[in-house]
């Protein structure tokens, strides 16, 4: 079960990230810059939740 999770997870990123690297390409430098902060910013805090509600599942 946990496998499928992951690996659920795995396929949204990666579609996420091919997504947000079509939009980067098309932006200037600042701009760039700027998204590149805020996007990790965003998959950091997805981390998180993610370790967090894998924490709770594995407690249960």
């Amino acid at each position: 079960m946990i496998k499928l999770i992951c690996r659920t997870i795995s396929i949204v990123f990666e579609a996420l990230f091919f997504a947000l690297f079509r939009n980067f390409l098309n932006m200037d430098l600042l701009q760039q810059s700027q998204y590149s902060r805020d996007l990790k910013n965003r998959i950091q805090n997805l981390e998180y939740e993610l370790n967090e509600k894998i924490k709770e599942y594995d407690n249960k």
